[in-house]
């Protein structure tokens, strides 16, 4: 461990020459959904790179502030509250001073010295120092079915971001929380000891979850074509709802990430330390496993991207191998060096912007193949890939501000999952899927459906619906690749492929296993009633359907969950699987 830390402690010298640095906007589905819209309806690419998530907030008030000004654009009552809005919560980087003053700064502060920006309850802006401060609060309530108790959410806390000496950029945040989710959700924390998208809890005496979140990073810039961040955070890889590479579904985690930006490149290197179980070993200590990914994307033409990446997981006693810190090498290359014992993926990913309306995203993710075995459809285990393609269409049917997205996801069996005890090799951090929440083995539709009015842009709905199978495992000794937390050595199912000695390796497809169908139709009103603090009303329907040949009749379970709540500088949380 001694050795990451040492070549991560060099690269800070570089702080001496920095130059100016911005925070990121935290990730977000509907705050990310806006960017998204905007560069859809400008026809090309955007000043920030929307492949690797998150962004930062000078790249994205230099683009918003760009449409704002633009006489030449023709905005929805509905898209001109927006980019008020967006510039407004990334103010300090308005360069226009009068546009600026007519957006940001509050004519009658609170006491003189809160609310002197009108987005921020506390600010300082001075030549070498900026600093905003913010409450950040989520209380919510809601009937879940099959429960009697009531769900609720109560989240406390504060929020930090800010530059010192026009060279680093900081951010922190911390809430205290408690919670009571719905029946399926305590399912999932029963099963995997931990809370989706949240780390180490404890339980409360009125049976519900309590737990802390706090995230922090600095970040500066070297030259001005690279961008370094160091950190407790998340990342997403992917224009999509879900992400097949890296998604912001597990808890937040120690990285260092390198984002290049030269000509038509944008080049980004992530090495992270995770948690490989949440089982603590004989030193009273989780597991640390570690992940070194990097991505190429190329801007093809004004309007559309390719990319290219690959990342390495693995586990050391001595902690981080150097040897991955080179940003350039391939990692597959480095991995059979050393012995070939850690789990490598590779993959690729487009997107494409059309006709103002429209983007094509899609991504399709190796984690291990044999052309030879492949071609031959012979099921080999091994051959474990994933993917996704989508479609965003926005202003659908000349509607302004109604926006439809449609998404395909799948992956085949045993995708993410790696050989040994530990985890080290599986793409998860801390018993959660780092790629997408089902795991593998499934497949998925997505539909999604957002509007806000112009005659009360303060409004908002977005409708969504997933639909997905999936092939889980009938017994604890058997494995049929939906699991990604076990070793895929272990409990393969033998199909009996005729002329094969392993015939436990041959004859998997998606679907395998006891056939789990699973619906989601969730509806939710958000109301906007200064910034950024929101009145939310919501109502969702799951239905789960296992069919267990084992079983005399198929097992069926229903959801119904109506809930509201107010919330202030902070997300919604959601449980879409």
């Amino acid at each position: 461990m001694n050795r990451f830390w040492g070549v991560f402690s060099l690269l800070f010298f570089g702080i001496f020459a920095a130059n100016a640095q911005s925070s990121n906007v935290p990730l977000n589905k509907e705050y990310y959904y806006l960017l998204d819209r905007y560069e859809i309806l400008n026809g090309g690419n955007s000043d920030y790179y929307t492949t690797v998530k998150a962004y930062k907030r000078s790249e994205v008030a230099s683009f918003i502030e760009q449409m704002y000004t633009d006489s030449t654009q023709q905005f929805s009552l509905a898209d001109q509250y927006n980019l008020t809005y967006l510039l407004r919560d990334n103010w300090e980087w308005i360069s226009d001073d009068s546009l600026k003053a007519s957006l940001a700064y509050a004519e009658r502060p609170f006491l003189k010295h809160f609310y002197t920006a009108k987005s921020d309850f506390f600010s300082v802006e001075e030549s070498n120092f900026d600093l905003h401060v913010n409450p950040v609060l989520h209380f919510s309530t809601g009937k879940d079915n099959n429960l009697d108790e009531l769900a609720f959410i109560n989240t406390r806390g504060a929020e930090v971001r800010g530059v010192i000496g026009n060279k680093i950029g900081f951010y922190f945040y911390m809430t205290e929380n408690q919670s009571r989710t719905p029946d399926y959700i305590q399912d999932e924390v029963n099963k995997r000891k931990s809370i989706p998208g949240e780390g180490y809890y404890k339980m409360t005496s009125n049976g519900a979850y309590d737990y802390f979140q706090a995230k922090g990073y600095i970040n500066f810039n070297v030259i001005d074509e690279i961008d370094l961040q160091f950190g407790y955070d998340r990342n997403f890889i992917g224009n999509g709802y879900r992400s097949m590479v890296l998604s912001d579904n597990a808890t937040d985690y120690l990285f260092f990430r390198f984002n290049t930006k030269v000509w038509k490149l944008n080049y980004t290197n992530i090495f992270a330390q995770m948690i490989a179980n949440n089982q603590k070993g004989d030193d009273g200590l989780f597991p640390r496993k570690y992940m070194a990914f990097h991505h190429l994307g190329v801007d093809i033409t004004k309007n559309l991207n390719i990319g290219i990446f690959e990342s390495i997981s693995y586990g050391r006693d001595n902690g981080f191998d150097v040897t991955y810190f080179n940003p350039i090498i391939f990692y597959r290359a480095i991995e059979f060096q050393l012995g070939d014992n850690d789990s490598a993926m590779l993959g690729a990913d487009l997107k494409w912007n059309f006709l103002k309306h429209f983007q094509l995203y899609g991504q399709f993710v190796i984690d291990d193949i044999l052309l030879s075995e492949f071609f031959t459809g012979s099921g080999w285990f091994a051959n474990k890939i994933g993917g996704q393609i989508g479609l965003k269409y926005i202003n659908a049917f000349g509607v302004d501000n109604l926006d439809l997205q449609m998404e395909y996801n799948a992956a085949r069996p045993y995708m993410y999952t790696h050989k040994g005890e530990v985890n080290y090799g599986n793409h998860q951090h801390y018993q959660q899927a780092l790629a997408h929440p089902l795991g593998a083995n499934f497949q998925e539709v997505i539909g999604i459906m957002r509007y806000q009015p112009s005659f009360m842009p303060k409004l908002s709905f977005v409708g969504k619906m997933f639909l997905s199978e999936q092939g889980i495992d009938i017994t604890d000794e058997e494995n049929w690749g939906s699991n990604i937390y076990l070793d895929y050595n272990v409990g393969k199912p033998d199909h009996g492929v005729p002329n094969n000695t392993d015939r436990n390796e041959y004859g998997h497809k998606i679907g395998q296993g006891v056939l789990s169908r699973n619906l989601i139709l969730d509806g939710g009103l958000s109301y906007q009633v200064f910034h950024n603090f929101f009145v939310d009303m919501k109502y969702t329907f799951r239905w789960n359907h296992i069919s267990d040949p084992e079983q005399p009749a198929p097992i069926e379970h229903k959801t119904n969950f109506v809930g509201m709540g107010l919330r202030w500088n902070i997300q919604q949380k959601t449980y879409d699987f």
